[in-house]
C-alpha cells in the first residue's frame, strides 16, 4: 500500500457552530472510524455502497502504492455526521484528488446524516479539498439525486457527456405481478414469444446464489466475458484496464468473508447459460454490478428477457429498489423506465489541473469518444491496440 500505517489526522476549522473537520490520510485512521462510519452507513436511504465503511476498506486493503487516502469526516461534536471518502492519486504530471475507491465504484457521493443539510456538510469540507495539495478534484459520475450533488454543484462544474443511471423503484408496485403489468403491452408479449421458442427445445430456469459455487462460477464467466466483448469492440473501462480488478473481484468469491452480500442470478437454456449478471445487496437496494450475455442466443434478446427476472428476484427478497447503472442502454431501459442523470465534476486548482480538466475532460475526451463509436469495431480495435 502506498501509505503509512501511523495515523495522520488534520483538524480543520469550522464554518459552522458545533461542526468539524477531520482528514485522515492513512489505513490506520481509517479502521479508527469503523463505528462511526457504519453507524452513518445505516441511516442512509440513499445509493452510497461505494462510500459504504466495508466498500471503501475492501478498496484499499486493494490499493496501490500510487495513491493516498484523503478522507473528509465531518464531527457534530463527538457524532459522525458526514463523510466524503477520497484519495489524492499520483500520475505521471499530475495529482487527483478522487473517489477512494476508483476505479471500482459506480458514483461518487457523500454520506450525511438525516436532518444535516448536505451543503452545510459539503461547506465544512470544499476548502480541504484545495489545499489538499491535488491539481484537481474529479468527482466521478455523480446522480443528480444524490447528497453531493446539491452541495458541490456550484463550486465544482459538471464536465464532458451526460450519462444516466436506470433504476427500478420495487416499492411502486405491491408485487412483481403488479409491476409486470406496468411494463408495455408490447415489451411483455416479445419476451413471452422468445420464452415460449425457448421452451420448445429446452426448459428455462433461473438460479440466484448468495454464498456458493454459483456465485463463484458466475463471477468468473461474466468477467471473462465482458473483458472479451470489450476487447472485440475495441473498448475499455478504467475499472477492465485495472490491473488490480481482478484482485478486487477475488473479495466477492465464496468464502472470502465479503462483508457485503453478493448476489448472482443465471438464466439457463437446458444446460446453456444465456445470459448472467451478479452485484450487491446492501441496505434495501440491488445494485449491478457485472453481466454478460450468450450472443448465440442474440434473437431472444437474452439481457433483456433476464433483466425480468432479475427484478423478479428483488421483488422476491423485499428489496425497495433496483439499481441498473451506468450507462443507460436500451435493453435496461425496457424494465426500468426511470433513470437519474449522471456527470462527472471536475474542478482545476494549479495551472495543470485547469487546462486537464477543461481540454482534455470537458472537451477532447467527449469528442474521442464520439469518433470512437463512429467507427466500426475492427479499426476500433486495431486503435485501441496502437495506444495501448
Amino acid at each position: 500500500m502506498g501509505y503509512v500505517t501511523s495515523i495522520t489526522v488534520t483538524e480543520a476549522p469550522s464554518m459552522a457552530e458545533g461542526l468539524h473537520l477531520q482528514i485522515v490520510r492513512d489505513y490506520a485512521g481509517f479502521k479508527q472510524l469503523r463505528k462511526d462510519w457504519l453507524t452513518l452507513d445505516a441511516l442512509s436511504s440513499r445509493a452510497t455502497l461505494f462510500q459504504s465503511y466495508h466498500w471503501c476498506d475492501l478498496a484499499l486493503k486493494n490499493d496501490d502504492v500510487t495513491s493516498e487516502p484523503y478522507i473528509c469526516c465531518v464531527y457534530d461534536g463527538t457524532r459522525m455526521v458526514g463523510v466524503l471518502p477520497l484519495k489524492i492519486i499520483q500520475k505521471k504530471f499530475r495529482k487527483i484528488l478522487t473517489g477512494l475507491a476508483e476505479p471500482f465504484q459506480e458514483f461518487t457521493d457523500m454520506l450525511v446524516a438525516p436532518n444535516y443539510s448536505p451543503q452545510r456538510i459539503f461547506d465544512e469540507i470544499h476548502d480541504a479539498l484545495e489545499i489538499s495539495g491535488a491539481d484537481y478534484v474529479h468527482f466521478g459520475q455523480v446522480r443528480q439525486d444524490s447528497a453531493l450533488y446539491p452541495a458541490m454543484k456550484n463550486w465544482i462544474p459538471a464536465v464532458g457527456e451526460v450519462d444516466a443511471a436506470p433504476f427500478v423503484d420495487l416499492r411502486q408496485n405491491a408485487d412483481y405481478a403488479a409491476f409486470h403489468k406496468t411494463v408495455r403491452t408490447k415489451t411483455r408479449k416479445n419476451m413471452r414469444n422468445a420464452h415460449n421458442s425457448m421452451e420448445r427445445s429446452a426448459p428455462v430456469r433461473h438460479y440466484t446464489d448468495s454464498k456458493s459455487i454459483l456465485l463463484d462460477q458466475v463471477i468468473t464467466r461474466t468477467f471473462d466475458g465482458r473483458s472479451a466483448w470489450l476487447e472485440e469492440k475495441g473498448l475499455t473501462s478504467s475499472a477492465f484496464a485495472s490491473d488490480e480488478f481482478q484482485k478486487y473481484l477475488e473479495n466477492f468469491r465464496p468464502g472470502n468473508g465479503s462483508p457485503i452480500e453478493c448476489l448472482a442470478l443465471s438464466l439457463h437454456h437446458g444446460d446453456t447459460v444465456i445470459a448472467e449478471q451478479w452485484g450487491f445487496v446492501y441496505g434495501d437496494r440491488y445494485y449491478a454490478f457485472i453481466s454478460n450475455w450468450n450472443s448465440a442466443y442474440a434473437k431472444f434478446s437474452p439481457g433483456k428477457l433476464h433483466l425480468g427476472y432479475v427484478i423478479e428476484t428483488c421483488y422476491e427478497k423485499g428489496l425497495a429498489v433496483a439499481e441498473f447503472m451506468v450507462p443507460a442502454v436500451p435493453y435496461k431501459k425496457t424494465w426500468a423506465t426511470t433513470s437519474v442523470v449522471v456527470q462527472d465534476h471536475v474542478k482545476g486548482y494549479t495551472l495543470t489541473g485547469k487546462l486537464y480538466g477543461t481540454l482534455w475532460i470537458n472537451w477532447f475526451r467527449p469528442l474521442v469518444k464520439k469518433l470512437a463509436y463512429k467507427v466500426p469495431d475492427g479499426l476500433r480495435r486495431t486503435i485501441k491496440d496502437a495506444v495501448t
